[in-house]
């Protein structure tokens, strides 16, 4: 009679391990256990909506109520998605137009997947995209600074329909960032822990980016970073009709004015500079050319031979691990503790990841602004 009591006993034991299993699981995938430093430091950070909306958007993904609706940022073949910044530097917009319209949020590629480069940290927001859910040809810019006098922000779009899909390539973030992307811990703004709470890379990426530090010798936060992307149109020349090609002068003005920027911000010459381009021919004069390549107190770190392929460009015959570099090069930035941009998205987009509190514009257009230290 004991035996089978102490059998009984055991078999109880093992079905509530099992139960107490399940149930931790179920709260890990809707963020009711976190086991990521990182994405709890950025769940403390962020407004209380948005803590909200992680809750509620894990609670739905459990319960698959059929009356639930999406929205879906997407990227589909054969459509304009931009590179790397033009897809998710709106992402916290996107956040807050999922809350405001109730919505479960998802992001969906189809040109590579997101996640051959990114995935949920544990604790953070699923947004990979069931697949019994399809998707239509998305809305292009639902943005009222792009569509003066109309207005067009997805609250405003045709609620009654289940899924909604966008692809923006245009900076939404800024419109609304004082009202709803500020708090009492971070003034400055949560774009990083926004950010934080979405993704980290997958593995083999992961120890890329940290080979590659370690490589270099950056730690992080003890370097500084700075980015010029050549290959952007003057936009002023191209909405006058003008066709211009940037002189050597003026771009190597530029790229030396992209380093004084990142120093002058932080008034430390004394931490390396990790310096970025879309060419690279550009780092090969910062480390070779430049003023900085002789100075003996600020030290220009880069990589003169990096696979430089936008993510937006052909892509027919390469494989995700081809587009690795895209996103090193984003997270070596990002880990700074000060980047300086210029055209384009890509570089604030890391600005923005790395600190908003330390963020700084080196040109604008075709010319550098005045923020060189003496």
């Amino acid at each position: 009679m004991n035996s089978i009591n102490n059998r009984s006993l055991f078999i109880a034991f093992l079905t509530i391990i099992n139960w107490i299993n399940v149930y931790c699981l179920d709260l890990y995938k809707i963020g009711g256990l976190r086991k990521n430093s990182h994405v709890d430091s950025a769940i403390r950070n962020v407004p209380e909506w948005i803590n909200e909306y992680i809750k509620w958007h894990g609670e739905q993904r459990l319960q698959k109520d059929p009356s639930t609706k999406y929205l879906v940022l997407a990227c589909h073949r054969g459509f304009a998605c931009g590179g790397l910044s033009d897809r998710l530097q709106s992402l916290p917009y996107f956040l807050l137009a999922a809350y405001k319209t109730k919505r479960l949020l998802f992001i969906k590629w189809e040109k590579f997947e997101l996640s051959d480069f990114l995935t949920p940290p544990p604790g953070g927001l699923d947004w990979r995209l069931p697949s019994e859910i399809e998707i239509e040809r998305p809305y292009s810019v639902p943005s009222c600074e792009t569509h003066v006098g109309k207005c067009r922000n997805v609250w405003d779009l045709d609620q009654n329909k289940e899924v909604i899909s966008v692809n923006s390539r245009h900076d939404l973030y800024a419109d609304f960032k004082d009202e709803y992307f500020v708090s009492n811990l971070k003034p400055e703004g949560v774009y990083t822990d926004i950010m934080r709470i979405f993704f980290e890379p997958v593995t083999p990426l992961k120890m890329m980016i940290r080979k590659t530090m370690k490589k270099l010798g950056l730690r992080p936060r003890k370097y500084l970073a700075a980015h010029f992307r050549q290959r952007y149109p003057n936009l002023a020349h191209r909405r006058a009709g003008i066709e211009a090609k940037m002189s050597d002068d003026l771009r190597t003005t530029i790229l030396d004015n992209s380093v004084s920027c990142v120093v002058h911000a932080t008034g430390s010459k004394d931490m390396p500079v990790y310096f970025t381009s879309d060419k690279d021919q550009n780092v090969a004069y910062m480390l070779h050319q430049s003023r900085y390549a002789y100075n003996q107190e600020t030290q220009v770190i880069g990589i003169e031979s990096m696979f430089r392929k936008n993510l937006d460009e052909e892509y027919e015959g390469y494989e995700p691990e081809d587009f690795y570099p895209v996103f090193v090069d984003l997270y070596l930035m990002a880990n700074s503790k000060c980047v300086s941009y210029g055209q384009g998205g890509y570089g604030r987009f890391a600005a923005r990841i790395a600190d908003e509190k330390c963020m700084i514009q080196h040109q604008e257009l075709w010319e550098p602004l005045p923020c060189h230290s003496n």
